[in-house]
């Protein structure tokens, strides 16, 4: 009967208005899930950089443009051309001074300072672990890379294994001890060990020049 085909056909047309809403409703739903992953990394990437600028102390300011300097150059130097032997040795005469004088300071002046004033065996863990991260980049993968030819098929591989090497230990230290230093020492211990270190900077660089 036709009231009976009317009750099927506005039966019907209900159920393809909810499966229109469900899909609807699903859609938006991931569109919103994917901006709020670009939203959470945004500020993630966000509260990173203003952490940065504001640390204040001396010391850790010191140590992270020092970071931040040898990344860019190891950058240059892993994506730089066999062609380029001359800007090889040069960059990688650059990396070398900056390595070794940064791993002078902290090792000298500002992990000393760490274990002093450890509370805890992480925080004496931590510092000993950086110890033997100096000593694989700076005294085992670097000299290696220094004698390897810059126009031979090695380099590029070893310029890659030193810049993960410096990459994994500047992430642990600007995230774990960098942290561990603002809790465990002063504002005006951190303001000395700064003081120190720039002194012993400017008598490196003099020396190297």
């Amino acid at each position: 009967s036709k009231p009976s085909q009317n009750r099927k056909t506005q039966s019907k047309q209900a159920q393809g208005k909810k499966t229109q809403s469900k899909q609807s409703q699903t859609k938006k739903s991931q569109a919103d899930q994917g901006r709020s992953s670009r939203g959470g990394s945004t500020k993630r990437r966000a509260a990173a950089k203003a952490s940065a600028r504001s640390d204040q102390s001396l010391a850790l300011s010191l140590l992270r443009e020092d970071h931040q300097r040898v990344e860019g150059l190891l950058d240059q130097l892993v994506d730089s051309s066999s062609r380029a032997g001359k800007s090889r040795q040069s960059l990688l005469q650059q990396i070398a001074d900056e390595l070794r004088l940064h791993a002078e300071l902290e090792e000298t002046i500002f992990y000393p300072a760490l274990l002093e004033a450890a509370e805890k065996g992480e925080d004496r863990a931590l510092v000993h672990e950086a110890f033997e991260e100096h000593r694989a980049a700076v005294q085992m993968v670097l000299p290696d890379l220094e004698k390897t030819p810059p126009d031979g098929e090695k380099f590029s591989g070893r310029a890659k294994v030193l810049r993960e090497l410096i990459m994994h230990h500047v992430e642990e230290e600007e995230d774990e001890m960098f942290e561990r230093a603002r809790e465990l020492l002063s504002d005006e211990q951190l303001e000395e060990l700064g003081l120190r270190m720039q002194e012993r900077k400017s008598e490196g660089l003099q020396q190297a020049g």
